[in-house]
């Protein structure tokens, strides 16, 4: 087993109550199916005003924030499967080009040290692997740098062959002459959004490093390709779509009965989306699940507007468990 790679200003995120050891607090639970999914990032049948997300039915677990690695090539691979569904999209060479500069942004693992009280009673085996699951992966990659990239080739061809000609001549007119990143952020779907203002915080810290040192990664726009799930209510169920929602908004007529539900897979992303610059979205082909449409949405945002009012936005939108902190901490 290779050792790990932590970060220079590594930071470890400590899931659920305060704890001895300094991080964030978050809670996760590895065990949880969809349904418990959307009850753990978003409160469906709360009339409260607050908007804040408050996390449900969790254990304690401690995350790091790594270096990525070749040994993490097959665990990186699958996550970012989660974004291309059946497109053509060469995977194995996005996967080695985020390998290769492992120094913008970062993957999350499980800590080595697992803290919850009962969790630690019990084999490792029995809970994770912790050695070889990546729950999260961030980055972002210079499109013109790496315009000779296949992955890069294959997924701007993507987008643009979902674009309507109004949409492609506004995408263009946006992203003529200017510097683009691919901004991707992909995770376990029952990781919870307190994770992610760190992550955020920590990749622009590495953009502002790598571009003192004369790197290649100053950015005007990124483009962010946001994966959402359109989930058409059952007419048996109607009496429960009428509860307010706060955290999902229908699409088209709000006052339409069979009006599908939009849900941000990456729930922070939902919050994206009235800064961006240009958006569209398209259905993901060879999708076959009764009830259910995947979408993506593709964004572009301005660099200054990402890493000022969106983070600020997330934090204010994040709400930790009472006692606990969200720090960067270095170790």
């Amino acid at each position: 087993m290779l050792p790990r790679r932590v970060r220079d200003d590594g930071w470890r995120s400590t899931v659920g109550a305060p704890h001895p050891s300094p991080g964030i607090g978050l809670r996760f639970s590895p065990l949880m199916d969809l349904i418990q999914l959307f009850a753990l990032v978003i409160d469906a049948d709360s009339d409260s005003d607050d908007d804040r997300l408050e996390p449900v039915h969790s254990s304690n677990y401690q995350f790091d924030s790594l270096l990525a690695q070749e040994s993490d090539f097959h665990a990186i691979k699958p996550l970012l499967q989660q974004l291309t569904r059946n497109a053509s999209v060469d995977l194995t060479d996005l996967t080695d080009l985020i390998i290769s500069q492992s120094h913008i942004g970062c993957v999350i693992k499980q800590a080595d040290d697992i803290i919850d009280g009962a969790a630690s009673e019990r084999k490792k085996d029995d809970i994770l692997d912790v050695d070889d699951t990546v729950f999260a992966v961030m980055t972002v990659v210079n499109i013109a740098e790496r315009k000779q990239n296949k992955c890069v080739r294959d997924m701007m061809k993507w987008i643009s062959s979902k674009m309507n000609a109004d949409e492609k001549s506004a995408f263009s007119s946006v992203i003529a002459g200017k510097r683009i990143g691919w901004f991707i952020n992909e995770r376990f779907f029952n990781l919870p959004v307190q994770i992610a203002p760190p992550m955020y915080q920590a990749l622009g810290d590495d953009l502002a490093e790598a571009n003192a040192k004369g790197e290649k990664f100053e950015f005007d726009y990124f483009l962010v390709i946001s994966k959402t799930l359109e989930v058409r209510t059952s007419p048996l169920s109607s009496g429960d779509a009428s509860k307010k929602n706060k955290r999902r908004r229908k699409a088209g007529d709000p006052g339409a009965s069979d009006a599908p539900e939009i849900n941000f897979l990456n729930v922070e992303d939902e919050l994206l989306v009235p800064l961006a610059t240009f958006k569209a979205a398209f259905k993901c082909e060879g999708e076959t699940t009764p009830g259910m449409k995947h979408v993506r949405t593709v964004l572009l945002i301005d660099r200054r507007t990402f890493f000022e009012r969106f983070l600020e936005n997330v934090k204010q939108a994040v709400r930790l468990p009472e006692g606990a902190t969200t720090t960067l901490t270095h170790y």
